[in-house]
């Protein structure tokens, strides 16, 4: 996966709210997070009738040595009321760091690691770590070439 002529930007993102489902995962099981994507977006699809962009959200956990990962779409998309036993996070209004990947979803986890380490740190940017990490998956996102965007939280 080649990095070369990635331009990370300083974007802020407004107040939204998402709706979807939230788990726990470890490093060791950080692998497993295509397989809830691949469960969790039929019922999100489903709870509306247009193409909608969705969201992958990294937040704290409550357990030691691990992190929350939601899997969600806007909840602009759906009538709330249809989201019963679904996560609803506000994502308050904050700056991030956005830098695109474009290329297959294989190569997503390698570019996330490097815009977390390599590509924040290039810009003399700080990391918020008590902030949400997003990946954006955009309407015409594809699995072959995205695009992706990582956003990741600034000071």
């Amino acid at each position: 996966m080649a990095t070369d002529g990635v331009i990370g930007e300083r974007v802020t993102l407004q107040d939204m709210q998402v709706v979807g489902v939230r788990r726990t995962f470890t490093h060791a099981t950080r692998g497993d997070i295509p397989t809830m994507w691949d469960e969790v977006l039929p019922e999100l699809f489903a709870l509306t009738d247009q193409a909608c962009e969705t969201f992958g959200i990294c937040v704290e956990s409550t357990t030691e040595g691990a992190f929350d990962y939601l899997v969600c779409i806007p909840a602009s998309s759906i009538n709330t009321k249809s989201a019963h036993g679904l996560e609803v996070l506000d994502v308050p209004s904050a700056t991030y760091a956005r830098f695109t990947h474009y290329g297959p979803v294989s190569e997503l986890p390698t570019f996330i690691q490097w815009a977390w380490s390599s590509g924040v740190a290039a810009h003399g940017w700080e990391i918020l770590h008590a902030g949400f990490g997003l990946e954006h998956y955009p309407t015409d996102w594809s699995p072959e070439r995205g695009p992706t965007h990582i956003l990741i939280p600034l000071r």
